[in-house]
């Protein structure tokens, strides 16, 4: 059995370089081994996926960092840990952030708009239904101050009618 080794530093300084982003290696328990910028690790604390591709964003002293990690495969095709890169990715991540806000906010003003639209039509739909009723409640006091009808009160409702004429209903 032969065993072969390599420094792991030099293959991660080449690898952050060419990311440019630190670069870490993390161990099967998810400790890490080695990195590019360990203080970044320590203060950013990432907990990784440790078998599998993935990917968070993690905030610090209002900056923004992208982590992804990406399984290491060892020889008898198990995971030997997980290369982890950590990116500061303040802008693109806080003009998202803005555009999610803006969104939201066009969302809510839409529906606020649409309420109020609704609202005003469904008002003056139901303005005439609302002048009927209000004569048909004035016809009503009128008939308990008196007993009976008055054919005044009808010509009120004549009058209220908006076509004019009441038709049957006048008749009566």
């Amino acid at each position: 059995m032969v065993t072969l080794g390599s420094d792991a530093g030099s293959l991660l300084e080449s690898f952050s370089e060419a990311m440019e982003a630190p670069a870490y290696l993390v161990n099967p328990r998810g400790r890490m081994v080695v990195g590019s910028a360990p203080e970044l690790w320590e203060r950013l604390e990432p907990k990784p996926a440790l078998r599998s591709t993935s990917m968070e964003t993690m905030e610090d002293d209002e900056r923004l960092y992208s982590v992804s990690g990406v399984p290491v495969q060892d020889l008898s095709e198990g995971t030997a840990g997980l290369l982890v890169t950590i990116r500061d990715a303040t802008g693109p991540l806080s003009r998202l952030q803005t555009i999610d806000r803006v969104t939201l906010a066009a969302g809510l003003g839409f529906l606020l708009l649409t309420a109020l639209g609704l609202h005003l039509y469904l008002r003056s739909s139901f303005r005439p239904l609302e002048r009927a009723i209000d004569t048909l409640n004035a016809l009503g006091r009128q008939e308990q101050q008196s007993g009976s009808p008055r054919p005044a009160a009808t010509r009120s409702i004549a009058s209220a009618w908006p076509s004019g004429s009441c038709g049957a209903v006048c008749r009566a």
